[in-house]
Protein backbone atom coordinates (compact mmCIF):
# COMPACT_ATOMS: atom_id res chain seq x y z
CA UNK A 1 0.00 0.00 0.00
CA UNK A 2 1.45 3.33 -1.14
CA UNK A 3 2.15 5.81 2.13
CA UNK A 4 -0.22 9.04 1.73
CA UNK A 5 1.51 12.34 0.83
CA UNK A 6 2.74 15.03 3.42
CA UNK A 7 2.30 18.54 3.54
CA UNK A 8 5.77 19.00 3.22
CA UNK A 9 6.35 16.43 0.85
CA UNK A 10 3.36 17.60 -1.33
CA UNK A 11 4.92 21.16 -1.08
CA UNK A 12 8.03 20.13 -2.28
CA UNK A 13 6.53 18.33 -5.47
CA UNK A 14 4.64 21.53 -6.10
CA UNK A 15 7.35 23.81 -6.58
CA UNK A 16 9.87 21.14 -8.27
CA UNK A 17 6.85 21.38 -10.97
CA UNK A 18 7.19 25.13 -10.77
CA UNK A 19 10.60 25.13 -11.36
CA UNK A 20 10.49 23.07 -14.63
CA UNK A 21 7.43 24.87 -15.89
CA UNK A 22 9.13 28.10 -15.52
CA UNK A 23 11.92 26.16 -16.98
CA UNK A 24 10.18 25.20 -20.48
CA UNK A 25 8.54 28.56 -20.20
CA UNK A 26 11.82 30.12 -20.39
CA UNK A 27 10.31 33.84 -19.21
CA UNK A 28 6.64 33.32 -20.08
CA UNK A 29 4.06 33.12 -17.95
CA UNK A 30 3.76 30.36 -15.36
CA UNK A 31 0.19 29.60 -13.90
CA UNK A 32 -0.95 27.24 -10.58
CA UNK A 33 -2.98 25.74 -13.52
CA UNK A 34 0.18 24.84 -15.41
CA UNK A 35 1.11 23.72 -12.02
CA UNK A 36 -1.54 21.60 -11.16
CA UNK A 37 -1.44 19.76 -14.80
CA UNK A 38 1.92 18.80 -14.30
CA UNK A 39 0.84 16.85 -11.38
CA UNK A 40 -2.36 15.17 -12.05
CA UNK A 41 -4.09 17.71 -9.30
CA UNK A 42 -6.91 20.76 -9.32
CA UNK A 43 -5.83 23.86 -9.43
CA UNK A 44 -7.37 24.39 -6.04
CA UNK A 45 -5.62 21.62 -4.70
CA UNK A 46 -2.17 23.15 -5.75
CA UNK A 47 -4.16 26.89 -4.32
CA UNK A 48 -4.27 24.71 -0.72
CA UNK A 49 -0.11 25.03 -0.37
CA UNK A 50 -0.04 28.17 -2.62
CA UNK A 51 -2.72 30.89 -2.26
CA UNK A 52 -1.84 32.24 -5.73
CA UNK A 53 1.00 32.53 -8.53
CA UNK A 54 2.55 34.84 -6.24
CA UNK A 55 2.98 32.84 -3.16
CA UNK A 56 4.17 29.79 -5.35
CA UNK A 57 6.67 32.04 -7.02
CA UNK A 58 7.96 32.95 -3.92
CA UNK A 59 8.54 29.83 -2.85
CA UNK A 60 10.61 29.12 -5.71
CA UNK A 61 12.83 31.73 -5.06
CA UNK A 62 13.31 30.82 -1.48
CA UNK A 63 14.04 27.40 -3.00
CA UNK A 64 16.47 28.78 -5.24
CA UNK A 65 18.26 31.29 -3.01
CA UNK A 66 18.29 28.30 -0.59
CA UNK A 67 20.56 26.57 -3.31
CA UNK A 68 23.05 29.34 -4.21
CA UNK A 69 23.35 30.01 -0.27
CA UNK A 70 24.80 26.31 -0.19
CA UNK A 71 27.14 26.76 -2.68
CA UNK A 72 28.46 29.81 -1.58
CA UNK A 73 28.83 28.38 1.95
CA UNK A 74 30.50 25.03 0.34
CA UNK A 75 32.60 27.39 -1.92
CA UNK A 76 34.34 28.75 0.68
CA UNK A 77 34.80 26.01 2.82
CA UNK A 78 37.42 24.90 0.38
CA UNK A 79 39.90 27.58 1.54
CA UNK A 80 41.46 28.79 4.58
CA UNK A 81 42.60 31.94 2.68
CA UNK A 82 40.08 35.21 3.76
CA UNK A 83 40.97 36.04 0.18
CA UNK A 84 40.48 33.09 -2.04
CA UNK A 85 37.17 32.60 0.22
CA UNK A 86 35.76 36.01 -1.14
CA UNK A 87 36.52 35.47 -5.22
CA UNK A 88 34.58 31.93 -4.30
CA UNK A 89 31.95 33.21 -2.99
CA UNK A 90 31.79 35.91 -6.04
CA UNK A 91 31.94 32.59 -8.56
CA UNK A 92 28.90 30.96 -6.56
CA UNK A 93 26.75 34.14 -6.53
CA UNK A 94 26.87 34.84 -10.42
CA UNK A 95 25.25 32.55 -13.18
CA UNK A 96 26.98 30.44 -15.12
CA UNK A 97 25.94 32.33 -18.38
CA UNK A 98 22.77 33.11 -20.24
CA UNK A 99 21.53 29.49 -20.12
CA UNK A 100 21.35 29.48 -16.01
CA UNK A 101 17.50 29.50 -15.97
CA UNK A 102 17.24 28.69 -12.60
CA UNK A 103 19.51 31.66 -11.60
CA UNK A 104 16.85 33.58 -13.44
CA UNK A 105 14.40 31.91 -11.79
CA UNK A 106 14.83 34.05 -8.42
CA UNK A 107 13.93 37.22 -10.38
CA UNK A 108 10.32 36.07 -11.69
CA UNK A 109 8.84 37.42 -8.56
CA UNK A 110 11.28 40.15 -7.53
CA UNK A 111 9.25 42.24 -9.87
CA UNK A 112 5.74 41.61 -9.46
CA UNK A 113 3.26 43.93 -11.15
CA UNK A 114 2.05 45.72 -7.78
CA UNK A 115 5.36 45.38 -5.47
CA UNK A 116 3.69 45.24 -1.64
CA UNK A 117 5.93 46.35 1.45
CA UNK A 118 5.78 42.67 1.83
CA UNK A 119 7.56 41.72 -1.34
CA UNK A 120 10.32 44.65 0.37
CA UNK A 121 10.54 42.86 3.23
CA UNK A 122 11.23 39.77 1.24
CA UNK A 123 13.58 40.93 -0.91
CA UNK A 124 15.44 42.35 2.24
CA UNK A 125 15.86 39.51 4.07
CA UNK A 126 17.04 37.34 1.01
CA UNK A 127 20.00 39.80 0.11
CA UNK A 128 20.88 40.30 4.37
CA UNK A 129 20.86 36.38 4.29
CA UNK A 130 23.56 36.37 1.00
CA UNK A 131 25.31 39.70 1.93
CA UNK A 132 26.12 38.02 5.62
CA UNK A 133 28.37 35.10 3.64
CA UNK A 134 30.59 38.07 2.09
CA UNK A 135 30.62 40.11 5.34
CA UNK A 136 31.71 36.99 7.11
CA UNK A 137 34.50 36.56 4.79
CA UNK A 138 35.29 40.55 5.09
CA UNK A 139 35.60 39.80 8.90
CA UNK A 140 37.81 36.96 9.08
CA UNK A 141 40.59 38.88 6.49
CA UNK A 142 40.63 42.14 8.84
CA UNK A 143 40.86 39.50 11.85
CA UNK A 144 43.73 38.14 9.77
CA UNK A 145 45.07 41.69 8.85
CA UNK A 146 44.71 40.69 5.10
CA UNK A 147 41.93 43.21 4.24
CA UNK A 148 42.52 46.92 5.13
CA UNK A 149 38.48 47.88 4.55
CA UNK A 150 37.59 51.41 3.30
CA UNK A 151 34.24 51.44 3.84
CA UNK A 152 32.25 49.40 6.69
CA UNK A 153 32.63 45.90 5.87
CA UNK A 154 28.82 45.61 6.19
CA UNK A 155 28.54 48.09 3.18
CA UNK A 156 31.47 46.38 1.27
CA UNK A 157 29.29 43.29 1.12
CA UNK A 158 25.98 45.04 0.47
CA UNK A 159 27.47 46.28 -2.47
CA UNK A 160 29.22 42.95 -3.61
CA UNK A 161 25.59 41.24 -3.63
CA UNK A 162 24.44 44.35 -5.51
CA UNK A 163 26.97 44.23 -8.44
CA UNK A 164 26.13 40.56 -8.15
CA UNK A 165 22.48 41.12 -8.80
CA UNK A 166 22.70 43.47 -11.27
CA UNK A 167 25.28 42.13 -13.30
CA UNK A 168 23.86 38.41 -13.47
CA UNK A 169 20.64 40.28 -14.79
CA UNK A 170 22.55 41.37 -17.20
CA UNK A 171 23.98 38.13 -18.17
CA UNK A 172 21.18 36.16 -17.99
CA UNK A 173 19.10 38.79 -20.03
CA UNK A 174 21.83 38.04 -23.04
CA UNK A 175 22.83 41.97 -22.86
CA UNK A 176 26.08 41.14 -24.84
CA UNK A 177 28.27 43.76 -23.47
CA UNK A 178 27.86 41.56 -19.75
CA UNK A 179 29.89 38.51 -19.12
CA UNK A 180 30.43 36.10 -16.42
CA UNK A 181 34.38 36.64 -16.99
CA UNK A 182 33.56 40.51 -16.77
CA UNK A 183 31.18 40.28 -13.72
CA UNK A 184 33.96 39.09 -11.68
CA UNK A 185 36.89 41.17 -12.72
CA UNK A 186 34.91 44.18 -11.96
CA UNK A 187 33.58 42.65 -8.73
CA UNK A 188 37.82 41.97 -7.70
CA UNK A 189 38.49 45.05 -8.67
CA UNK A 190 35.97 46.45 -6.87
CA UNK A 191 36.61 44.41 -3.86
CA UNK A 192 40.94 45.45 -4.50
CA UNK A 193 39.82 48.90 -3.82
CA UNK A 194 37.66 48.86 -0.89
CA UNK A 195 39.78 45.92 0.53
CA UNK A 196 43.50 47.52 -0.03
CA UNK A 197 44.40 44.25 -1.04
CA UNK A 198 44.88 41.78 -3.95
CA UNK A 199 42.44 39.24 -4.49
CA UNK A 200 43.49 36.13 -6.61
CA UNK A 201 42.51 36.18 -10.18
Amino acid sequence: MARPVTQEARRRDIVDAAIAALTEADGGPVSIADVARRLDLTPNAVRYYFRDTDALLWAVRARVEQRFLTERLDAIAGSDDPREQLVHAMRAGLPTGPEDVEWRVTFRPAMPDRPTPEHGRMIGEVLAEQAAIYEQVLDRGVAAGLFTPRQAPADIARTLMIMEDYQGLRIVMLDPTFSRAGALRLMREYADLALGTALPA
